[in-house]
């Protein structure tokens, strides 16, 4: 009974621990995204004066996330929503994508609702709360505190959950070149690879748990047949003998070949 409440006190700081390395990876791919702005979207102008050429800064955003599967969005200095790779414009109109779910097999529709209740309780036990992750339409810096703190020139990241109570993490960065800002980048990622990694581990637990169920009655059934049982055995014979008259050898079972008390 323990293997499963042990399991899901594990949970909670493995939890904990994939997020600080998912961060950690997203922080990396932000500073190559920022630099490639940096080197690739900024244009100087006769007067010397260096901007931020949109045209190319969408360009990068968009090829750069394809690979990564992080969405990333770029705001300039206002606060303005310039490019987003989630949004796919052209000729006036605006596509937004979004990535489907993969299928569930067959041992993910018998052990899906248990692996769902023990992730429901190994949140209750940890007492991990996010602040609610919100997707605007149009986005300003004022929605993202992360992207307010890039324009000042500081790198941060934040841990939220959407209205599902999925993860969703982000980290925002400034554009900049010679230490110049010219706006901020905003890379967000979902948590399903965590919550996959956590459901592995769940079904882990839940096998271990299972296994452990099974040797244990197996075990109670052997000492149930060579302790209970037998002691159960001269219990009875020990009630015969007490209502017997005189003593009879035959209401006492022979035990002499267990060689024990």
């Amino acid at each position: 009974v323990l293997i499963p409440v042990i399991g899901l006190l594990y949970l909670g700081p493995y939890k904990d621990h994939l997020i600080a390395q998912e961060m950690e990876a997203l922080r990396t791919q932000g500073e190559i995204f920022s630099g490639a702005l940096g080197e690739g979207a900024i244009s100087i102008l006769d007067n010397g004066q260096q901007v931020l050429n949109l045209v190319p800064a969408r360009h990068i955003v968009r090829r750069l996330s394809q690979p990564t599967r992080v969405r990333a969005r770029l705001f300039i200095g206002d606060g303005t929503l310039v490019a987003d790779s989630r949004l796919l414009s052209g000729f006036g109109q605006t596509v937004k994508v979004e990535e489907l779910a993969e299928p569930e097999d067959a041992e993910e529709q018998v052990l899906g609702p248990v692996l769902d209740v023990m992730g429901l309780l190994s949140d209750i036990m940890s007492d991990s709360t996010h602040p609610r992750y919100l997707d605007r339409m149009r986005p300003t810096v004022s929605d993202y505190p992360e992207a307010g703190r890039a324009l000042g020139g500081e790198i941060s990241g934040y841990v939220r959950e959407d209205a599902n109570g999925r993860l969703v993490l982000s980290v925002a960065l400034p554009v900049q070149r010679y230490y110049q800002i010219f706006g901020a980048l905003m890379l967000s990622k979902g948590g399903q690879e965590i919550e996959m990694a956590l459901r592995e581990v769940r079904f882990n637990i839940l096998m271990i748990f299972a296994g452990a169920l099974v040797v244990t009655t197996l075990l109670s059934l052997y000492l149930a047949g060579v302790v209970a049982r037998p002691l159960h055995k001269l219990a009875e014979a020990a009630e015969r003998v007490r209502h017997s008259v005189g003593r009879d050898d035959e209401h006492i079972p022979d035990f002499t070949a267990r060689r024990d008390e």
